[in-house]
């Protein structure tokens, strides 16, 4: 696929909406002497998983001449936003009588290593030996679902 063209598609009144706009304040700073600026648009992309199966898919390679996709570090914390305070708090409030006792901490230190629920942002990451930090994906509560009864009572408490 060719990603330095694209094919035409219609506009709907929304889309015609914000271009009419955008010429407007173009032509709104051609009358004036701006030297040499240039108007900018900025167009943040965010991707959304959907049940659709028409979208691009995306393969993770080595290949240098494949196109570029950079994942941000806003992007991790929106998608992992809890640090262990919170995830602790959230727990606490989810599970009554709900203990930071060595079975939380072995139960999320396991999940550490589960992409889907854990991030592990480096403190500086220049240094590959730089200490982390973990921060949690809000699914991580469904985990601990099987490890704590949400009618208040613990379940497997001899682990």
């Amino acid at each position: 696929q060719n990603f330095d063209t694209a094919s035409g598609e219609s506009l709907n009144s929304s889309e015609k909406k914000l271009l009419k706009y955008i010429k407007s304040v173009e032509q709104e700073y051609d009358n004036k002497e701006i030297g040499e600026y240039n108007l900018t648009l900025k167009i943040d992309v965010k991707f959304q998983k959907v049940k659709s199966a028409s979208g691009a898919q995306v393969k993770i390679t080595n290949d240098p001449n494949a196109p570029a996709f950079q994942i941000t570090e806003e992007d991790m914390l929106e998608k992992y936003p809890w640090d262990y305070k919170i995830l602790t708090t959230r727990l606490k409030k989810r599970y009554k009588g709900f203990k930071v006792n060595q079975k939380y901490h072995n139960l999320r230190k396991k999940f550490l290593t589960d992409k889907k629920l854990c991030h592990l942002r480096s403190y500086n990451p220049a240094n590959p030996n730089s200490d982390t930090k973990p921060f949690f994906n809000p699914n991580i509560l469904k985990e601990f679902d099987n490890h704590y009864n949400k009618a208040n009572k613990a379940i497997n408490a001899d682990n």
